[in-house]
C-alpha cells in the first residue's frame, strides 16, 4: 500500500484550476468528508476571477452553513442580477435545515453552479441511502468527496455503515482501508449513483494534511477509475489525470 504508486501525480494548488470548468458548468458534490467546505473554496475561487456563480442544495443543508457563502435567495426570479447568489426552496422549521431546490430546476444564467446533493452528518465517509444522491441531470461534473481522515477508523464509525458494509462485503468492526473508500466513492450504487450519462466525474480526497496521509491518498487513487485530487484545507496538493 505505501509502495511507489504506479501512475502520475501532479503537483497543483487552484482547486477551481485544477476542476478546469468549461463553463457554464454545474459540479454537483457528492460523499463526506468535507463537501461545503470544497464548496466554499470552490465559491471563494470562482468569485475571485469574475464568474458569475450560484450555491445550492438538492437535499437540506444546514442554514448556518448555507449562509457562509452569501443572503439566502427563496425564489428564482430573485437571482437576476446577482453575481453570486445562495439558493434554496425554503426553511423546515422542525429541523432548522434549508431545504433543496427541485433537482430539474436548476436556473440559467450561471458561470458556475454548485450543488450539493447529500448528507453526511459530518463524518469523513458515507454511502447513499436508496434516493441519494440527487444529482441534477444538468450536471456537468460530479465530484465525489472523502476525507482521508476515515483511514483506519472502523466502518461503524462512518455515516450509514450498514450500507458502506453492503456495498464493500466488510464488517462493521472492518477498518475503513483503500479499497473500502475506493468503492464507495465508485460503486455503481455508491458516490456517483444516478449520476447523468455525460457528467464527468472526478473524485476529491480531502484533508491530505501530512505526508503519511498523502501515501495513503495515493493507494486509494490508484483503485480509482478516473481523475483524483488530493485536498488539504482547499488547496491541490496532488492530482492523478486520466491514464
Amino acid at each position: 500500500m505505501m509502495g511507489e504508486p504506479k501512475s502520475r501525480f501532479l503537483s497543483s494548488g487552484s482547486l477551481l484550476g485544477a476542476l478546469e470548468p468549461k463553463y457554464p458548468e454545474i459540479v454537483t458534490l457528492t460523499g463526506a468528508g468535507g463537501k461545503t467546505t470544497t464548496m466554499l473554496h470552490l465559491a471563494r475561487e470562482a468569485y475571485a476571477v469574475g464568474k458569475r456563480m450560484l450555491v445550492t442544495v438538492t437535499t437540506k443543508i444546514y442554514e448556518s452553513d448555507a449562509a457562509r457563502f452569501g443572503p439566502l435567495v427563496y425564489a428564482a426570479e430573485k437571482l437576476s442580477g446577482k453575481r453570486l447568489a445562495v439558493y434554496v426552496a425554503g426553511k423546515d422549521e422542525s429541523t432548522g435545515k434549508l431545504i433543496g431546490i427541485d433537482p430539474d430546476a436548476i436556473p440559467d444564467g450561471f458561470d458556475l453552479v454548485l450543488v450539493e446533493a447529500d448528507g453526511s452528518a459530518g463524518k469523513p465517509l458515507t454511502a447513499p441511502k436508496a434516493h441519494e444522491p440527487v444529482i441534477p441531470a444538468s450536471t456537468t461534473t460530479v465530484l465525489a468527496v472523502a476525507g482521508l481522515d476515515a483511514l483506519g477508523q472502523p466502518v461503524h464509525a462512518m455515516h450509514r455503515p450498514e450500507v458502506i458494509a453492503n456495498l464493500t462485503g466488510v464488517s462493521l468492526d472492518a477498518p475503513v482501508n483503500a479499497e473500502v473508500m475506493a468503492a464507495v466513492l465508485s460503486h455503481p450504487l455508491g458516490n456517483t449513483k444516478g449520476r447523468p450519462a455525460r457528467a464527468r466525474v472526478i473524485y476529491l480526497l480531502n484533508k491530505a494534511d501530512d505526508d503519511e496521509r498523502l501515501q495513503h491518498g495515493k493507494a486509494v487513487a490508484e483503485l480509482l477509475p478516473g481523475p483524483v485530487l488530493a485536498t488539504s484545507h482547499g488547496r491541490v496538493r496532488w492530482s492523478k489525470p486520466v491514464g
